[in-house]
């Protein structure tokens, strides 16, 4: 089995990281938005 370079594997990381750092703001952005809807 051969291992991906360290360029190559990092740059599937940061891809991985920031798709997943993208998730949880739209997550927190509704929470936000539904909040501010109910207490509207």
């Amino acid at each position: 089995m051969a291992r991906p370079s360290q360029e190559e594997s990092m740059k599937t990381h940061s891809n991985a990281s920031r798709r997943s750092f993208l998730k949880h703001v739209g997550g927190i952005g509704a929470v936000v938005t539904l909040v501010g809807a109910l207490s509207a």
